[in-house]
């Protein structure tokens, strides 16, 4: 089976087997964020300290809520550190594999059976998969050029919609 990446691997032929794989990118990790965390927080205790000494008192509390705000968007992008998404087809059936947030969500089914809804493919819309009754979204969180071209290559798999 052939595997894709989101950067730039796509190839213009769609094989017989196919699959791409998606992982969210962090530019760091959770031990790195709470490292600035503390570094963040030090600096502020000191500066909040000084302000202290001198007679600014009132400065202290704001210091402490700089932090705890700084905590807060920290732990708000670290519960997406697992996202990751896969989409497979081979031998007639697909399988998509989406996990977000620690939920994973699958669907595994016949191509034939499917359909593929895109909205305005030529600007990186949205892709999502109709099955069974149901909708997926695929390719959430692929960036818009890599979505642009993997729309076009599953378009030759599946019966197509355009919203």
């Amino acid at each position: 089976m052939n595997a894709c990446d989101t950067s730039g691997a796509f190839t213009a032929e769609l094989p017989a087997d196919f699959s791409f794989t998606y992982q969210r990118r962090a530019s760091l990790t959770s031990q790195g964020r709470v490292l600035w965390c503390g570094l963040i927080g030090a600096n502020a205790m000191v500066v909040a300290t000084g302000c202290a000494l001198i007679g600014a008192w009132p400065v202290v509390p704001f210091a402490g809520l700089e932090v705890l705000l700084v905590a807060a968007a920290f732990y708000w992008v670290g519960r997406s550190d697992g996202d990751e998404e896969s989409f497979i087809v081979s031998s007639g059936q697909f399988t998509s594999i989406v996990r977000r947030q620690g939920v994973v969500t699958a669907v595994t089914g016949n191509i034939e059976w499917a359909r593929l809804v895109l909205s305005d493919p030529q600007a990186g819309g949205s892709i999502t998969l109709r099955y069974a009754g149901k909708t997926y979204s695929i390719a959430q969180h692929i960036p818009e050029a890599e979505r642009i071209r993997l729309a076009a290559m599953l378009r030759s798999l599946f019966r197509v919609s355009i919203a």
